[in-house]
């Protein structure tokens, strides 16, 4: 849609809200279970014309606690609350901190979690993290 269409009410759906001590998955699983199969392409007969139906999730929309939970944002008081390094709070400020070492990279995360998951004990899997 261009710019100016989707700026337009008649263009936004509400899905529905997550009630305070909500679960969000709740709320959206019904939803990502359509849009999975809207995504495979639909052919939609309307007044014996057919009509070729496609959709996606496009943005969502939330506070920002809701937000940081949903882009894997940790919380202000987190020792890690970067989603894309693993800087400390003492080490947000430093010029010098190697981003490439630290990084949240896929290869980086994938290696952790198998190590992770190797741990024999629940203690060694909380101190690893």
């Amino acid at each position: 849609m261009t710019l100016k269409l989707r700026q337009k009410l008649k263009n936004h759906f509400l899905i529905g809200f997550v009630p305070f001590g909500g679960n969000f998955k709740d709320i959206i699983n019904p939803f990502i279970n359509d849009v999975i199969l809207l995504q495979k392409e639909l052919i939609m007969k309307i007044n014996n014309e057919d009509y070729w139906i496609i959709g996606s999730l496009g943005v969502v929309t939330a506070d920002l606690p809701q937000g940081n939970d949903l882009a894997g944002v940790l919380r202000h008081n987190a020792n890690f609350g970067c989603r894309s390094c693993k800087a400390s709070k003492e080490e947000l400020s430093l010029l010098d901190f190697d981003i490439q070492q630290y990084g949240h990279y896929h290869h980086i995360t994938t290696d952790e979690f198998l190590e992770i998951q190797q741990s024999e004990s629940q203690n060694a899997k909380i101190l690893f993290t």
